[in-house]
């Protein structure tokens, strides 16, 4: 992955280092092992989809990954609220597919074990399960902090259990069993998605950190993230949940924007060029797409051209836009949406958040104030 860094509207001279890191964001081999081992465990059942059950944390990091690809092997499906509605087209897709046949397996992700809406989506997921499968616990996997109620219980019911608690955070557990065990099942490389995030560079995160704090105290408190690629719809919620949930607090924070190249070059542009000079701009480019659809000289388009060049063409035009109007941004450049350049991408911008925790002097890894209305939920559910 190439950082640019040319229109900062910084000068670097020595920066002061903050790689002091005593935590790991990835699995080490032991886990790894233990992950593999149970993805050709249930891949031999040969399901035909996979329902993720979590919120925040448990499910953003996996969307990240997710939409990199235009299709996966299974289907994928996401439980991640109390909407009711669309638990009820989850639930009735789940039961079409277990009287035709066809299994599912449920991966039940929560780092705590004490997620409310994880844990009501669970039950009635599972009573579905129960009542169409006669060995439904061999369907379930269970994942979450050793020792928490949740994994406690599905040992206890011989439910396979996988553990997370060598994360620091829930947001950061994508390179842990949270992330790549579903991954894993839906036919993603886990093992070339570990690869790339051992190749982040923590020194240029060191930079772009320093970057974004000194446009922070320039006023510039929201940071728009561009990628410039449809697959990166998912990335939207997980760097959205990264940024605002590891950064806001004590009064202090960075508002994450995630636009998506060229799609918003039609709405939001305007805004960055000519509205409030309050922002920071993250462009994402991909080198390479998957494939590369030709366009022939006709009534409609009077030129020969690739798609993959009238995108390039777009993209030079944009940062020249941003240079006209004084407008900062970096730019990070990955090769294509493989495995291990995504791997590398958001392992790179993990570090990157955790940095500018350091320099904003606030702690990335709680939310006191999320678990506020989590306490009060538990409360209130204990006394109805």
């Amino acid at each position: 992955m190439k950082v640019l860094i040319n229109n900062s509207q910084v000068k670097l001279g020595v920066t002061k280092s903050l790689c002091e890191f005593n935590y790991s964001l990835i699995s080490d081999d032991s886990s790894l092992r233990i992950i593999n081992k149970a993805v050709k465990e249930k891949l031999s059942l040969n399901p035909e989809s996979l329902i993720i059950i979590g919120v925040g944390g448990s499910s953003n990091g996996v969307k990240a990954v997710l939409n990199t690809k235009n299709n996966t092997i299974i289907k994928a499906l996401l439980a991640e609220s109390l909407d009711s509605d669309k638990l009820f087209l989850i639930k009735n897709y789940l039961r079409s597919e277990l009287r035709a046949g066809r299994k599912t397996l449920i991966n039940v992700i929560s780092k705590s074990g004490r997620t409310t809406e994880v844990l009501a989506i669970t039950q009635v997921l599972t009573s579905v399960l129960k009542r169409h499968v006669r060995n439904w616990k061999d369907y379930i996997i269970i994942t979450s902090d050793s020792g928490s109620e949740l994994f406690n219980l599905a040992n206890d019911k011989g439910i396979t259990a996988l553990s997370i608690d060598e994360n620091p955070a829930g947001r950061y557990s994508l390179f842990t069993s949270a992330g790549l065990f579903p991954l894993g099942i839906l036919g993603f490389n886990i093992k070339d998605l570990i690869k790339g995030a051992r190749k982040a560079s923590i020194e240029s995160a060191n930079k772009t950190a320093f970057i974004k704090h000194y446009h922070y105290k320039k006023g510039r408190r929201i940071n728009v993230f561009f990628p410039f690629s449809e697959n990166f719809y998912g990335f939207r919620e997980w760097i959205n949940q990264l940024i605002s949930e590891s950064l806001g607090k004590d009064r202090k924070g960075i508002t994450p924007v995630t636009s998506i190249g060229t799609i918003d070059l039609h709405s939001m542009l305007q805004l960055f060029l000519e509205g409030p000079d309050d922002k920071f701009t993250t462009f994402i480019k991909i080198k390479n797409n998957y494939d590369d659809v030709k366009v022939s000289k006709g009534s409609f388009f009077n030129h020969d051209k690739s798609f993959n060049e009238l995108l390039n063409i777009t993209y030079a035009g944009v940062k020249k836009s941003y240079i006209n109007h004084k407008r900062p941004f970096i730019e990070l450049i990955i090769n294509d949406k493989s495995e291990e350049c995504i791997g590398e991408l958001l392992h790179y911008l993990m570090h990157e958040t955790i940095l500018l925790g350091k320099l904003l002097k606030v702690n990335t890894f709680n939310q006191p104030s999320v678990e506020f209305y989590k306490d009060y939920v538990r409360r209130k559910l204990k006394f109805t």
